[in-house]
């Protein structure tokens, strides 16, 4: 099929490529061109489940005939590509926006890239938090740091359990409570993909400690990490911007 007749049969189609999923059409622009008798139109189609998007940009210009318009339309194209939610490099975008939508996959997830992935929804749920994956197997199993302010910072566990319908044990609760006692540190995090506690890890959280800021540990569960992977992200999927920018210079170069 010739380029065109590809660009004119995606503009009709109401179905992904990919996934078969309704699109989602909206024109991003419709404005008036520095010659009033010009007009740029910017449209996209978005796939709401896989991500795939199809972007035009169309100009009409006057053909200087008594009558008719003469209109040219460049194209971008997002390529989707398949990839093993259980690898290491899996794209983190793209991963938990597949993820929110399919949580009970989220055992099936390679524990770092779930760590970095933990790492990326905190930013969105804590706002301007610096928050840097550490990963350290070492040190009482402590993946991640979130610093809110000089005077706020959490350390975090992340458990990605094979079994979700499980609960938590006081053992992992201990060892954070171990490390945030010799740093000195008030406030911790555990994140599980396990349905949620056991009654001796809550009491866990309650103990004395020696630190001189007021101790505090969150415990989250399945159902937390499900919503924190549904929170708006702070940068929105836009993977179509660049190329729709470089749709302009496309047609100024015609």
């Amino acid at each position: 099929m010739a380029p065109d007749r590809v660009v004119e049969k995606r503009e009709r189609s109401t179905a992904c490529e990919y996934c078969l999923a309704a699109l989602e059409r909206q024109r991003l622009l419709s404005e008036p061109l520095s010659d009033a008798d010009c007009q740029r139109e910017l449209a996209l189609a978005l796939c709401p489940d896989c991500g795939w998007w199809f972007a035009t940009e169309t100009y009409s210009a006057p053909t200087h005939v008594d009558v008719g318009y003469t209109t040219r339309t460049a194209h971008a194209v997002g390529v989707a590509r398949r990839y093993d939610i259980a690898a290491f490099n899996a794209p983190l975008g793209e991963l938990r926006r597949y993820l929110a939508r399919h949580p009970e996959h989220l055992a099936q997830v390679n524990p770092t890239a779930f760590e970095r992935l933990l790492a990326d929804c905190l930013k969105d749920a804590y706002g301007a938090a610096d928050v840097i994956h550490t990963g350290k197997t070492s040190d009482g199993g402590i993946d991640i740091k979130m610093i809110i302010t000089n005077d706020e910072t959490f350390l975090i566990q992340v458990k990605r359990r094979s079994h979700l319908g499980r609960h938590e044990g006081v053992r992992v609760v201990r060892e954070l409570n171990g490390v945030l006692f010799r740093e000195g540190i008030a406030k911790g995090m555990v994140l599980t993909t396990a349905k949620g506690y056991t009654r001796a890890a809550r009491s866990e959280v309650n103990v004395r400690t020696p630190t001189v800021r007021p101790y505090h540990v969150e415990l989250l569960a399945f159902e937390d990490i499900v919503r924190m992977l549904r929170l708006v992200p702070t940068l929105p999927y836009k993977p179509w911007q660049g190329h729709i920018e470089r749709l302009g210079v496309f047609w100024r170069q015609c």
